[in-house]
């Protein structure tokens, strides 16, 4: 079964969105930014980003189907780097 055009193009610009994500909730901590602040800060930062790339990338979206799929992108640009920065900071 072949993926989907869509979703393998945004597998490959995701990559670079979650670094970013990452960095700057990083960076954040400069700023005094701890705990629930950051994890705000990764989700608002994912969600622009990734509706941003996908907005980019697939043109603005139509329908409910279009803004969910934009949506939950962008959710998962925010949340996964707070995984992975809880993840090894526990470590």
């Amino acid at each position: 079964m072949e993926l989907p055009s869509v979703i393998f193009d945004a597998m490959i610009g995701g990559v670079p969105i979650l670094l970013v994500v990452m960095a700057l909730v990083k960076y954040s901590e400069k700023f005094g930014a701890a705990g629930k602040v950051q994890l705000a800060i990764a989700i608002l930062i994912g969600l622009l980003l990734g509706f941003g790339y996908m907005w980019a990338s697939n043109g603005f979206p139509v329908g409910f189907a279009g803004w969910f799929s934009y949506i939950i992108f962008g959710l998962a640009m925010g949340i996964v780097p707070s995984g992975i920065h809880d993840e090894l900071k526990s470590r």
